[in-house]
C-alpha cells in the first residue's frame, strides 16, 4: 500500500513538477524573446531617430544657408541703394510705413527713415507743391495714382518744403508693389531725385534765355526801324535823283520849248488870223469854211500845247496856306457837277475820315490836281453805271516812304481802267490816251504833289476802273520848286 502510494506519490510529484519545469523554461523563453524582439525594436527606433536628426541637421543647414543668401541678398540691396543716387524708399501701402530706405533719401528728408516709421511726406510737418506753387493734393502725387489709380509707374515734378523751410525741387516716381492672387498692392517703392540745381540752371536758362529774346527783339527793332529808314532815304534819294533827271529833262525841253515857241507862236497866230479873216471876208462852200474851221482849231489847240509845255517847264511856286481838305472837295464836287462834261448819270460819292486835322498846302495848285483827276475819272467811264468816289483817310504812322504822319486822298471810279504797259507812263509828260490831250495833266499834277513833299500814284485794273492815291505829309513847310 504504501509502495503504491510511494509509486503513486512519485506519480503525482512528477505529474506537479513537470508544469513547474516547463513553465520555468517557457517563461525564461519568453523573457528572452522579449529582450531579443525589444533590442531589435529599439534598434529599429534608434535608426530612425538617427535619421530623424540627420534631416533636421541637413534642414538646418538648408535654412543657415537660406538665411545667409537672404542677409546676403539683403546687404547687396542695402548696398545697390546706397549707391543710387537718388533717394529710394520701399512703404507699406496700407499704413504709409517705411521698409527700407537708403541713405540719400533721409538725406532729403533732413533725417534717416528708419523702418517701421510714417513716411515723411505723409507727415503734416513737410508740404508737397506743384511747381505752380500750389499744395499738390495726395490723389495727384504719384503716390497716390500708384496707390489708388493702381498706375504701374508714374513720375512728376514736385516742391518739398522741410519743417525748416527749405525749399528742394524733386522729381518724385512711384511704382506699387503686387503680390498675392488677386494682385493687391502690398507695398510701393518711392524714388526721389534732387533736381533743385537742375530747376535753378533752367530758371537761369529761361532768364537768360528771355533777356536773349528781349534783347533779339530790341535788336530787330532797331535793325527794322533803320531798315525802314534806310527805305525811306533810299526812295527819298532816288526821288531826289528822279526830280533831278527830270529837272534836267524839263529844263532842256523848256530851253527847246522856248525857242520853238519864240519861232512858231507868231507864225501860228498870223495862220490863225488868216484863215478866220478867209471865212469872214470870203464867201466860200461849206466844205471850205469847214476845212478853215479845222485850220483854227488846230492852230488854237497848237498854241494851247505851246503855251503848256513853257507852262510845264517853268518852277513852280507854291502859296501855302492851313486848308480844310474836306471843305475843298466839296467846292469841287459842286464844280464837276456843273461841267458840261460831266455825266448825269454817273454817280458821286464821298467817304471822309472822321478826324481830319487841318493841312497846309497850296488850295489852287491841289484843286488843280484834283479837278484834273476827277475828271480824268468821269470820262474814262462809257456805260450807264458809273461810279466815281473820292474818299480821305489821316495816316498818323505815315506810310509810301512819307515817315511822318501824312493825308491819303483817293479817286476811284469804275471806269474802262488802264492798260498794263501803259499804267507806268500816265505821269510822264506829253503821254497821253486821249485823242485830244496834251499829255501834260498827270505831268503836272505829279509836279504839283511832288512840290508839297508828297507821293502820287496809280493802281487799275482793265475794264474794272482806276485809283488814284495822293499822299500828303501834315507838316510840308514851305517849299518852293
Amino acid at each position: 500500500m504504501s509502495t503504491i502510494l510511494q509509486h503513486a506519490g512519485v506519480r503525482i510529484y512528477d505529474w506537479l513538477t513537470i508544469p513547474y519545469n516547463w513553465l520555468t523554461l517557457m517563461f525564461g523563453l519568453g523573457i528572452i524573446a522579449v529582450l531579443t524582439f525589444g533590442t531589435l525594436g529599439l534598434s529599429r527606433q534608434s535608426k530612425k531617430l538617427e535619421q530623424k536628426n540627420a534631416e533636421i541637421a541637413r534642414l538646418y543647414e538648408t535654412i543657415q544657408y537660406s538665411l545667409q543668401q537672404t542677409e546676403d541678398e539683403y546687404r547687396r540691396i542695402e548696398m545697390i541703394l546706397e549707391s543710387v543716387p537718388a533717394g529710394v524708399c520701399v512703404i507699406e501701402a496700407e499704413s504709409g510705413k517705411v521698409v527700407i530706405a537708403n541713405r540719400n533719401a533721409g538725406t532729403l528728408f533732413g533725417h534717416a527713415l528708419t523702418a517701421g516709421t510714417m513716411v515723411p511726406i505723409l507727415s503734416e510737418a513737410y508740404t508737397l507743391c506743384q511747381p505752380s506753387g500750389e499744395p499738390y493734393p495726395l490723389s495727384e502725387l504719384p503716390l497716390g495714382k500708384a496707390v489708388l489709380g493702381g498706375i504701374s509707374s508714374v513720375t512728376d515734378d514736385v516742391t518739398l518744403v522741410r519743417p525748416d523751410g527749405e525749399k528742394i525741387n524733386l522729381l518724385m516716381g512711384a511704382a506699387p508693389i503686387s503680390s498675392g492672387d488677386d494682385q493687391a498692392t502690398q507695398q510701393i517703392v518711392l524714388v526721389f531725385q534732387d533736381i533743385t540745381e537742375k530747376v535753378k540752371l533752367e530758371q537761369q536758362l529761361q532768364h537768360y534765355t528771355e533777356r536773349l529774346e528781349l534783347e533779339v527783339r530790341k535788336r530787330t527793332s532797331e535793325l527794322e526801324q533803320t531798315e525802314r529808314e534806310l527805305r525811306s532815304s533810299y526812295e527819298q534819294l532816288k526821288q531826289t535823283q528822279e526830280r533831278l533827271i527830270e529837272h534836267e529833262r524839263l529844263s532842256a525841253i523848256g530851253k527847246m520849248s522856248a525857242t520853238i515857241a519864240h519861232e512858231i507862236r507868231n507864225p501860228l497866230s498870223a495862220l490863225h488870223a488868216a484863215a478866220q479873216e478867209l471865212k469872214e471876208g470870203l464867201t466860200l462852200p461849206e466844205e471850205y469854211r469847214e476845212l478853215l474851221d479845222i485850220i483854227m482849231s488846230q492852230s488854237t489847240r497848237l498854241s494851247k500845247i505851246i503855251q503848256n509845255t513853257l507852262s510845264f517847264t517853268r518852277p513852280i511856286s507854291l502859296e501855302k496856306t492851313e486848308v480844310d481838305i474836306h471843305h475843298l472837295i466839296d467846292r469841287l464836287l459842286t464844280s464837276l457837277r456843273s461841267d458840261s462834261r460831266f455825266q448825269s448819270a454817273i454817280q458821286v460819292s464821298k467817304r471822309f475820315a472822321p478826324e481830319m486835322p487841318p493841312i497846309t498846302i497850296d488850295p489852287d495848285a491841289i484843286e488843280q490836281v484834283l479837278w484834273n483827276i476827277l475828271l480824268n475819272a468821269v470820262q474814262a467811264i462809257r456805260h450807264n453805271n458809273g461810279q466815281v468816289q473820292i474818299s480821305t483817310n489821316w495816316l498818323p504812322q505815315g506810310q509810301n516812304g512819307l515817315s511822318s504822319p501824312c493825308m491819303e486822298i483817293v479817286v476811284a471810279d469804275n471806269g474802262v481802267g488802264i492798260q498794263p504797259a501803259q499804267l507806268s507812263k500816265i505821269f510822264e509828260p506829253f503821254h497821253t490816251t486821249k485823242a485830244q490831250g496834251t499829255g501834260l495833266g498827270l505831268a503836272v499834277a505829279r509836279r504839283i504833289i511832288e512840290a508839297h513833299g508828297g507821293i502820287i500814284k496809280a493802281e487799275s485794273q482793265l475794264n474794272r476802273g482806276t485809283n488814284m492815291r495822293i499822299f500828303l505829309p501834315a507838316n510840308t513847310g514851305n517849299l518852293t520848286n
